[in-house]
């Protein structure tokens, strides 16, 4: 049986708009961070981190252009290499 923790959606200023993301366990634990795949968001992971230790942290974020995060301007391409930018982005947020 799945148990069905609480999960708290947050927004995560980053240079490029805001990211969106999901966050379950407790919130004094620094989050192991989640990310999707190529066309795919957040939701990926709803599944999944329910069947995860209860005292562990998760942060499963939407990528920007992807679910509810931000897009970038238009005429911008998306190359998987930024999401290495975002991921220090949200990481510098956290200390």
């Amino acid at each position: 049986m799945i148990k069905s923790p609480q999960t708290v959606e947050v927004r995560i200023p980053v240079p490029c708009g805001t990211i969106a993301a999901k966050w379950w366990g407790p919130k004094d634990v620094r989050p192991i961070v989640s990310v999707h795949g190529w066309q795919d968001n957040s939701g990926t992971f709803d599944r999944l981190i329910p069947l995860l230790p209860d005292h562990m942290s998760f942060l499963a974020i939407d990528l920007p252009g992807h679910g509810l995060s931000s897009r970038y301007q238009a005429g911008t391409a998306y190359h998987t290499v930024d999401n290495v930018h975002v991921l220090e982005s949200i990481r510098q947020r956290s200390t």
